[in-house]
């Protein structure tokens, strides 16, 4: 499987040797949640105030809503395609 990492960029983690591979610059987004839909290889992003999907091919970003002011943590569940997100008041 892939993993990523996020802070204002995305990273791409290889898991067999632990290398870390610089995918793109996220734009404006500080990003604190990170989710992968691994059927349809989206991969979601939580960041101050906004959700977003990211391409995780090159970083690229796109505001999916805002309005969500403290969202830390996202989860994707593959057997139900649900996202869940978790703020700092849960």
């Amino acid at each position: 499987g892939e993993l990523f990492a996020a802070s204002s960029r995305l990273r791409r983690l290889d898991p067999s040797d632990g290398t870390l591979g610089s995918v793109g610059e996220l734009g404006h987004f500080d990003v604190f949640g990170l989710a992968l839909d691994r059927a349809t290889g989206t991969l979601y992003g939580a960041g101050g105030e906004v959700f977003f999907r990211i391409d995780p091919v090159d970083g690229e970003t796109t505001s999916i809503s805002g309005g969500l002011p403290g969202v830390r943590g996202l989860a994707f569940d593959d057997a139900t395609g649900t996202l869940y997100g978790s703020d700092v008041d849960a």
